[in-house]
């Protein structure tokens, strides 16, 4: 899905920043933090206006996570959105395509790639970039998964050792 990679790249390079928070703001899209429980997330139009709900009891790294993953529902299923809702009960439920790639957004948005790279390089674990970056540990497969499919070969299946090795 290098299209979602590239799609990201232009947002940081055209607004500056990594925060999907500010890159809402940019875009016109008004974020509602609220008690929306089971819910963690939700992405609307409410008269014609994109919104994004954020269960306003998730820590900050969640609703990072939570507002990231909203964002790429924006970007990538406004014409889904604009005939029904998006609302997650939980963000990394891979069955369903769509849920995917706003998975992929997220992780492509959140995770700077040469900070990743340095990282592993310096022998640490998957779990451990993950608490360096403070960014859910499947983000980053999610993220590796994705650079994998344009020329790195790394292993992603769940284990707590070293990709460089």
């Amino acid at each position: 899905m290098e299209y979602i990679h590239d799609t990201v790249n232009k947002l940081i390079e055209d607004y500056g920043t990594r925060d999907p928070f500010e890159l809402c703001d940019a875009l016109g899209i008004k974020v509602i933090q609220t008690l929306i429980k089971p819910l963690q997330g939700a992405f609307y139009y409410i008269a014609g206006k994109p919104v994004v709900f954020i269960e306003e009891s998730l820590r900050d790294d969640q609703k990072l996570l939570v507002c990231a993953h909203e964002l790429g529902h924006y970007i990538l299923h406004s014409d889904i959105v604009k005939t029904s809702s998006l609302a997650e009960f939980e963000l990394f439920d891979m069955r369903d395509p769509v849920e995917y790639e706003a998975n992929v957004f997220a992780s492509h948005l959140m995770i700077d790639e040469k900070s990743l790279l340095e990282l592993l390089k310096e022998g640490r674990t998957v779990f451990q970039v993950s608490m360096i970056l403070k960014c859910n540990v499947n983000l980053i497969n999610i993220k590796l998964t994705e650079m994998n499919g344009y020329g790195y070969n790394f292993d992603t299946s769940w284990g707590n050792h070293d990709l460089f090795s």
